[in-house]
């Protein structure tokens, strides 16, 4: 990042490239890179940034990255009001766009339009909301899981809204709700987040968080069939109840846990063909075994915990053990009830593992001028 004298300006760039190396194996060069420039001080500020990912990048040996083969533009604008008057103590709105196209073959990807704005009173409580559009049919390159076949995506306005009550008191609670309609038949979104914040003392804090999401003709690749690709239109809920906290012994020793149960489940309710120039079309596919029982209904449960023990024994250096227990569980039966899905996720097998990590920080640099001024 480089920044004016002021510190009112900043601009950045990062680059990567990747390439990988096997017997047998032919890979082009992949690349990406993100360049930006915005004012960064005042009221008023504003940035815009774009970013491309070559078809061929690929950092997944090394980490984890989903998207290629596009390139973006994000323009955006804030205005933040931060001299206190009754009741507010600053206040802010914002507006940001987006416009990606696909690389190759080349093809217009997303056209996305966001306002937001946010309240804090007096006493460190806070709202806020945004509203997001996709107001042109757009092409998502990514769901037809074929290179060069898109399926067209339909406009929608995405609402949201949030309250986060003063952190510095014991118990704080956030909440977020939303809901996406899409101009597409019934097709919608819905969901809800609930965090419950709490610090009984100095050294104990814990978040007792939930979420709820339902998507009513959520659109998703299905199966190849023979030359056809099948997109399937499906009712799906995710549930996810979380519990985070940790524990300070002292200013170098400390204790945390996160146990998290994710259920997703999606029922199937009819069938497309995707055709060529990205709409769906009706299909013979109907997603059946022979009897009757569905091929793609899915109930799928993640029950995780992991603990952790650091110890910083020395500035930028640490020592920490873990443990993980995972249980994951896959069905073709989809349940509603909560406590009977879990009942039935703990009697699936886990996987328990343990991990000794050390990082040592050696400051090169200090110990040469250490060395020198002897």
């Amino acid at each position: 990042l480089v920044n004016n004298k002021a510190r009112t300006l900043q601009g950045g760039a990062v680059g990567r490239i990747t390439q990988q190396f096997a017997p047998g194996l032919v890979r082009d060069l992949g690349y990406s890179y993100e360049l930006g420039i915005g004012k960064t001080g005042g009221a008023l500020t504003y940035s815009t940034s774009y970013e491309e990912f070559s078809p061929d990048y690929d950092p997944n040996d090394l980490g984890f990255w989903p998207w290629v083969n596009y390139r973006s533009v994000e323009p955006e604008l804030n205005f933040v009001k931060y001299k206190p008057k009754a009741p507010w103590q600053r206040w802010g709105i914002g507006l940001n766009g987006e416009y990606s196209r696909v690389i190759v073959p080349d093809h217009f990807f997303n056209l996305a339009m966001e306002v937001n704005t946010f309240r804090v009173l007096r006493g460190f409580n806070a709202v806020g909301g945004s509203i997001r559009a996709e107001p042109v049919l757009t092409y998502d390159p990514f769901e037809a899981r074929m290179p060069g076949r898109l399926y067209e995506f339909p406009t929608n306005v995405r609402y949201e809204a949030w309250i986060s009550t003063n952190y510095n008191l014991p118990y704080a609670i956030d909440l977020r709700g939303g809901y996406r309609r899409f101009y597409e038949r019934d097709r919608k979104n819905m969901w809800v987040v609930l965090e419950n914040r709490v610090r009984p003392n100095d050294k104990l804090f814990f978040i007792l968080g939930g979420y709820h999401e339902f998507k009513d003709e959520d659109v998703g690749w299905v199966a190849f069939s023979d030359d056809d690709i099948i997109l399937g239109r499906r009712d799906q809920w995710t549930t996810e109840l979380s519990l985070e906290g940790s524990y300070t012994f002292t200013n170098t020793l400390s204790l945390n846990a996160d146990v998290r149960h994710y259920w997703s489940r999606a029922q199937y309710v009819e069938y497309h063909e995707l055709l060529l120039d990205g709409k769906l079309a009706a299909t013979g596919y109907n997603g059946r075994y022979e009897d009757g029982t569905s091929k793609h209904d899915v109930d799928f449960d993640a029950f995780t915990v992991d603990v952790w023990l650091r110890w910083n024994f020395a500035p930028g250096s640490e020592i920490t053990l873990g443990w993980k227990d995972n249980i994951f569980a896959r069905e073709g039966i989809v349940r509603q009830d909560y406590f009977e899905n879990l009942d039935n996720t703990w009697r699936s097998p886990g996987i328990n593992s343990f991990s000794l990590k050390a990082i040592w920080f050696l400051d090169a640099g200090s110990a040469l001028s250490k060395r020198r001024a002897r």
